[in-house]
């Protein structure tokens, strides 16, 4: 079993033993080591962000939440699909 606990998902996930996504897990788990913790989004503002919608008092149907979301979603803006994939698949495959 996988899954993560806390506020701070790079430091608490927990990696599922599925040997077929091992190879990518040890990508991502690498990815995730050489972060530099000041490009991590601020848990208080997901927080805020996720609190806003469950409460409803934001009302908006999909929601990016943290600036990775926001950079991913930016890159896939500014990009055709077929290289934007090209980029995603050079990062975690």
């Amino acid at each position: 079993m996988g899954g993560s606990n806390g506020n701070n998902f790079v430091n608490n996930v927990t990696w599922g033993e599925i040997t077929d996504y091992q190879a990518l897990t040890q990508k991502i788990q690498g990815l995730m080591e050489k972060r530099d913790p000041a490009m991590l989004s601020d848990p208080q503002l997901i927080i805020d962000e996720i609190f806003a919608l469950a409460s409803g008092t934001k009302k908006t149907f999909r929601n990016l939440v943290g600036e990775d979301t926001k950079s991913l979603k930016a890159m896939r803006d500014a990009l055709p699909l077929e290289e934007y994939l090209e980029k995603i698949n050079a990062m975690y495959v």
